[in-house]
This record gives structure tokens, sequence and C-alpha cells, in this order.
């Protein structure tokens, strides 16, 4: 009678992996920066740690990244950092369910440009990244907005826990967008 269960389970979980494998796969494309590119001003690409953490009132989510954004009309680097922070209230199939449920990432992105005879120009701006439902631990792409509802850019990150549920895996992520410069 073990063989049941246990064939059952490795069915739900065959499902559920081809379920994801083909959603990212098909987000991966769907939101690729370089085919926005010739839409925005600027294309940016970033990396660093992604801590997702069990509360009382649901997942906390805190993104912390470094990376570089290029304006492709003037082949200007600009250095950003991006500081992010969400609630859900599931986590996708960590939490058994198919899909986390649509959020909002609150997101300040700090934008470093050198320009000539002014030096280092710094600019804060307060992005909110407006993820769908999508399926965890994979790929999510994301709409961005600024503060005033402004759609600004579109993007995607993923993060670097390997199919595994936190606090497994490596808590790291990488995202890519592109947004008006």
């Amino acid at each position: 009678m073990l063989a049941g269960p246990f064939v059952s389970r490795a069915r739900r979980l065959a499902l559920r992996g081809s379920v994801a494998v083909v959603t990212a796969s098909g987000l991966i494309i769907g939101v690729s920066p370089s085919a926005l590119a010739a839409t925005t001003d600027v294309v940016c690409s970033g990396g660093g740690s992604i801590a997702i953490d069990k509360q009382a009132d649901g997942y906390h989510w805190l993104l912390s990244g470094l990376g570089q954004c290029t304006n492709q009309k003037i082949a200007q680097v600009r250095q950003v950092t991006l500081v992010g922070k969400a609630v859900t209230s599931n986590l996708g199939l960590c939490s058994g369910d198919l899909f986390v449920e649509p959020f909002n990432m609150s997101v300040a992105a700090t934008f470093v440009q050198i320009v000539p005879l002014r030096g280092a120009v710094t600019t804060i701006q307060a992005q909110f990244w407006q993820i769908p439902a999508t399926t965890f631990p994979i790929v999510s792409p994301f709409g961005i907005t600024d503060v005033g509802g402004n759609t600004i850019g579109l993007g995607e990150f993923e993060t670097h826990i390997f199919a595994q549920c936190p606090p497994d895996g490596q808590p790291t992520m990488q995202v890519n967008w592109t947004q008006a410069g």
C-alpha cells in the first residue's frame, strides 16, 4: 500500500514541476529586457539577496541588490542600488499553493551617474513592482509604477533558491528590467 501514496505524491510533484517549467519559460521570453529596449531609455540588470521569512501576518520579502543601468540613447551607465519589501499571504508551491497571489513590492531605487562637469548625480526613485500571480521559487515578471501610479517599466526576477523553500536554498536573486530613463 505504500506504493499508492508515493506514486500519487510523485505525480503531483511532477505535474507541479512541469507547470513551473512551462510557466517560467514563457515568463522569461515574455518580459525580456532586450525586447523592450527599443521603447524605453534604460536597460538594467542586477543581483543581490532576497530573504523570505514566515511571520504571523504572512511571508515577509526583503530584497537588496546592486546593478547597473545603461541608457541606450547615449551609451551612459548608471549604478543602481535596490532595497525592496513586501508581504504575501502565501508562497506558492512552498506553502502548498500552485501560485503566489499577486502582490506589490515597494522598492527604493537609487541611481548614481557621472555627469561631465557636475560629477556624481544621485537620484532616488520610489518604485512599486507589481507582481502578478506567479509560481515560486521560479521566475517572476513584474510591472513597475512610480508613486503617481504611472507605468514606467517591466522586468523579471528570479531567485536562486533552486526549487527549495525558504529557509533552504541560496537567498540570492537576479533581476532584469527596462524603464523610462
